[in-house]
C-alpha cells in the first residue's frame, strides 16, 4: 500500500510569509551596509578592514537574498497549486454527492 501524502497548505501559506520577512531583513541589513562608510570606523587599516568586510557581507546578504527570493516563489507556487487542487476536488466531489440518489442540494 503506498503511503499517504498531505500538504498543509496553511502551513506552506506561512512559510511564504516567513520567506517574505526574511528577505524584508535580508534587505534591511544590505541598506544598513551601505550607510557606513569608510573613515568612519578608526585608523586607515582599520576602516579598510571594515570597508572589506563590509563588501564580502554585502555579497553574502546579497546572495542570501536571491536565495530566499526564489526559494518564496517556488513555495508561493506550490501553495496557490495544492490550494487550487484543495478546491477543485472540492467541488468535484460535492457535484458527485450532489448526484447522487437521495441527495438533497
Amino acid at each position: 500500500m503506498a503511503g499517504f501524502f498531505q500538504v498543509d497548505v496553511d502551513a506552506l501559506q506561512r512559510f511564504t510569509t516567513s520567506l517574505q520577512q526574511s528577505r524584508e531583513h535580508m534587505e534591511t541589513a544590505l541598506n544598513a551596509l551601505r550607510s557606513t562608510g569608510a573613515g568612519q570606523v578608526g585608523t586607515k587599516d582599520l576602516d579598510e578592514a571594515a570597508d572589506d568586510f563590509q563588501d564580502r557581507w554585502r555579497y553574502g546578504l546579497g546572495q542570501l537574498k536571491d536565495k530566499i527570493t526564489h526559494t518564496n516563489e517556488g513555495v508561493d507556487k506550490a501553495h496557490h497549486a495544492y490550494r487550487e487542487t484543495d478546491d477543485q476536488l472540492a467541488k468535484a466531489l460535492k457535484q458527485l454527492a450532489d448526484g447522487m440518489p437521495g441527495a438533497t442540494a
